[in-house]
């Protein structure tokens, strides 16, 4: 699948992306919770939380669908309406989407997102997208420890990604429409 987006955030977007990084920091510390990484796995805190806030940013840009910024942390709740936002950072290898079987509950598409350029402005690739159930369904056991609350990580091939531009028929059309389903 090679039917990529790209966003381009401009700077005043990345400033917010920033500050909503550095919200949910403080929030994690504040509260003693963490964010999916571990000393031995993933990112530092500070740079998952950024990489979470651009690429969030960019899905909402790109669907018209507002981002969940400045509210408290809800493990219930997904990233922009009814869409888990997954993102890889810059420079980054891999682009798999990591999948948890509390994605399920919580949103009804996933979306993969790759930071392609970071500076005062950023452009995000958005990678394709999946129905979240079968993402989790299609996936393999990722090869390292499960999170102590998600449980195992599943990966799902960014090959078996549909097109992003085929996510919008999915999507709500005006507020209040119910999301459409297969």
């Amino acid at each position: 699948m090679t039917d990529f987006r790209y966003v381009r955030l401009e700077r005043w977007q990345m400033n917010y992306a920033r500050e909503e990084a550095q919200r949910r920091e403080d929030e994690a510390r504040y509260y003693r919770m963490r964010n999916g990484t571990t000393p031995e796995a993933g990112l530092a805190a500070h740079e998952a939380d950024l990489v979470g806030a651009v690429c969030e940013l960019a899905v909402s840009v790109y669907t018209g669908i507002s981002e969940r910024f400045f509210e408290r942390y809800d493990a219930d709740a997904a990233d922009v309406g009814p869409i888990e936002v997954r993102g890889r950072k810059l420079g980054s290898a891999y682009h798999d989407l990591r999948v948890y079987k509390t994605d399920i509950e919580k949103a009804e598409f996933m979306v993969g997102a790759s930071i392609m350029e970071q500076e005062e402005h950023a452009v995000v690739r958005l990678n394709g997208w999946a129905f979240t159930v079968e993402a989790y369904a299609n996936a393999t056991d990722a090869p390292f420890p499960p999170h102590p609350v998600k449980g195992q990580a599943r990966h799902y091939s960014v090959t078996a990604l549909q097109p992003i531009a085929t996510l919008v028929q999915y999507l709500p059309q005006e507020a209040g429409d119910e999301f459409l389903t297969r």
